[in-house]
């Protein structure tokens, strides 16, 4: 996706009260792994993921070309 079409789907779901998460719809390998969710504490186990989806602890992001990861928003 183009960053204007993350800006515009993070908007779409902030005024839906959604808490958005990364992902993607490939239609490429070159898209693959580039979409991801950025959690502001450790994942060991499910009931970790459970707990910090329910309690909105994460945003949605982006794998550069280079590997790094960006948030889509401002803090994650």
């Amino acid at each position: 996706n183009t960053s204007q079409e993350n800006s515009y789907a993070s908007d779409v779901a902030t005024a839906l009260g959604f808490h958005g998460t990364g992902g993607s719809d490939v239609h490429s390998a070159h898209g693959l792994g580039k979409g991801v969710t950025i959690f502001n504490r450790d994942i060991k186990s499910e009931s970790d993921l459970v707990e910090a989806l329910k309690a909105k602890h994460y945003s949605p992001g982006f794998r550069d070309g280079s590997g790094n990861v960006h948030s889509l928003v401002d803090s994650p």
